[in-house]
């Protein structure tokens, strides 16, 4: 049993070095392994995996080449289906969800990624790829001129978010500077903008944004003394 493990773990390595080899991917040989994994070891976790790695080099195409979206939506719906409660199943969601917030302005496909993030994120809340659901769903809104719910989906979107200590790239300053600015300027939240300003201000003492957010925060105390001096006065 370990044997056919290591086995079908090799394969797929395999596969895998062959689609990313640089300068020379062999797509085609790739393919053959990965397809020689799901027919040996249907059973294996790597089955799954390689299923989802066809339908990824179909949909990363060359600069100038466009994705067949309707093949590919089918494709990663069908994979979901078949894996609803694995990390490939899950993560197909996510590419599959991506070709229709990415739709440069379609507004009915955008309306449809709205709608298959809120179902999902209902059905699967917990998944390890909600915060990236979270984030293609705050996409979504601002294409869609929903600013209160996009403010919530980036919100949303960090609380979900599994930082890596090991890892020095993965942080939430540029999320906390996108909140604050998003809460600002387009949802008129000022308190929530005060709040974000501040977590980047407190956590990333070097971040370059730091002054710009402490200007934020004073532009928006001074705005508020000046609604309630106006208030008064009514």
């Amino acid at each position: 049993e370990m044997d056919k493990k290591m086995r079908a773990h090799a394969l797929y390595a395999l596969a895998c070095s062959h689609w990313q080899k640089l300068p020379d991917a062999d797509k085609p040989l790739a393919t053959k392994f990965f397809k020689q994994v799901i027919n040996e070891y249907p059973d294996n976790e790597h089955a799954a995996w390689s299923e989802l790695a066809i339908i990824r080099m179909e949909h990363i195409v060359p600069a100038g080449e466009k994705a067949d979206y309707a093949s590919l939506r089918k494709k990663y719906m069908a994979l979901f289906e078949k894996y609803p409660d694995t990390l490939p199943g899950h993560e197909g969601f996510v590419y599959l969800l991506s070709t229709y917030v990415g739709s440069f302005g379609v507004e009915e496909d955008i309306k449809k990624g709205l709608e298959l993030a809120d179902k999902f994120l209902k059905n699967n809340p917990d998944s390890p790829y909600s915060s990236s659901i979270w984030s293609l769903r705050a996409k979504a809104c601002e294409n869609l001129d929903m600013k209160d719910e996009m403010l919530r989906s980036l919100i949303m979107a960090v609380n979900k978010k599994e930082i890596d200590p090991t890892n020095p790239r993965m942080e939430n300053s540029g999320a906390y500077w996108e909140i604050a600015t998003t809460a600002e300027f387009e949802a008129g939240d000022f308190l929530t903008a005060k709040k974000y300003y501040q977590l980047l201000i407190d956590e990333y003492p070097q971040e370059r944004r730091r002054f710009a957010a402490i200007l934020g925060i004073k532009r928006i105390n001074e705005l508020l003394k000046k609604f309630e001096k106006e208030s008064t006065y009514q």
